[in-house]
């Protein structure tokens, strides 16, 4: 028994097949890489897990370490977390320090692997006392 023959498609139809299969693989190259993006953000290794506040005398660490904690927590997008070491944004945390605690003169932040954030305290020396 012959295969059945199948009626040939005008132009217009398969340029319009053709486009919406262009279509439906871009798509799925789209959704497949914003996927890959979003596991690999979050991936344990490339994420912020521990803050080691030093040189602090005036200003409390452990309330240094909460607000570090606060500007680390959410995401961009819905995508990629705050807490990402390769989109760490450092000098909104240096700002947000700086402008928080009034002792404080410098904010030095630096990473120690992806895991671990160090925020180094420089506090103002008094001048004199009242």
């Amino acid at each position: 028994m012959a295969a059945p023959i199948q009626p040939r498609l005008r132009l217009q139809d398969r340029r319009r097949r053709l486009a919406w299969v262009k279509v439906t693989a871009g798509a799925s190259v789209v959704a497949l890489g914003l996927v890959l993006v979003f596991y690999v953000s979050h991936l344990p290794q490339m994420t912020i897990a521990t803050v080691d506040v030093s040189g602090t005398n005036l200003v409390s660490a452990d309330e240094v370490h909460a607000l570090v904690s606060q500007q680390l927590a959410g995401s961009y997008a819905f995508l990629v977390p705050h807490a990402n070491a390769l989109v760490l944004h450092a000098g909104s945390i240096k700002t947000a320090i700086e402008n928080s605690f009034p002792p404080v003169k410098s904010v030095a932040i630096s990473m120690k692997g992806f895991t671990t954030l160090q925020v180094a305290i420089t506090e103002r020396q008094p001048a004199a006392l009242w």
